[in-house]
């Protein structure tokens, strides 16, 4: 038997009202049961919008920021220990094949697979077909449309490699 909409907002709201702590222990239980695999100390803070979750799995100590959006439609999201998907984060395993005018145009699928210990700031979008490597960050408002090597900060549209600098131009 499925709860009913009245009482999964009740539910919802008396959690709002108790702390964001239980609101956030919840959500990290629903979602940690609602993807395919999902390791322990899940954490999902805020909105999350899940597209196939049964193609999702997800890593020991994952962090899901508010407006996180996981599309797995068509293919498999991996989601690495240790991994943070800030705030408005999107991954997209689908992707529009463009071709000249007059020409069928169709989507086409590819997993996307993020290793351990991962950072994705805001905003970010990772499409289809692509790997962010252990390690790597990734700049707020970036696009991964390319594979991103471990241990690299890459930024801007496309993402790509970012030299990092010590503060104060010192080395």
């Amino acid at each position: 038997m499925r709860p009913s909409r009245g009482f999964v907002s009740t539910i919802l709201n008396l959690l709002h009202r108790y702390g964001q702590r239980a609101f956030v222990e919840v959500r990290s239980w629903y979602y940690g049961r609602l993807f395919s695999r999902c390791g322990k100390d899940l954490k999902v803070y805020g909105r999350l919008t899940v597209y196939s979750p049964h193609l999702i799995v997800c890593g020991n100590g994952c962090s899901l920021n508010d407006g996180v959006i996981l599309n797995a439609t068509g293919a498999r999201i991996t989601l690495g220990d240790h991994v943070t998907l800030s705030p408005g984060v999107m991954i997209q395993c689908g992707r529009l094949n463009v071709r000249p005018s007059g020409q069928e145009r169709h989507h086409e699928y590819g997993p996307i697979e993020i290793g351990s210990n991962v950072w994705i700031g805001s905003g970010a979008h990772v499409l289809a077909g692509t790997t962010v490597g252990a390690g790597a960050t990734v700049a707020a408002n970036a696009v991964v449309s390319r594979s991103v090597e471990a241990d690299v900060f890459v930024a801007g549209v496309p993402a790509r490699p970012v030299e990092l600098g010590l503060v104060g131009g010192a080395r």
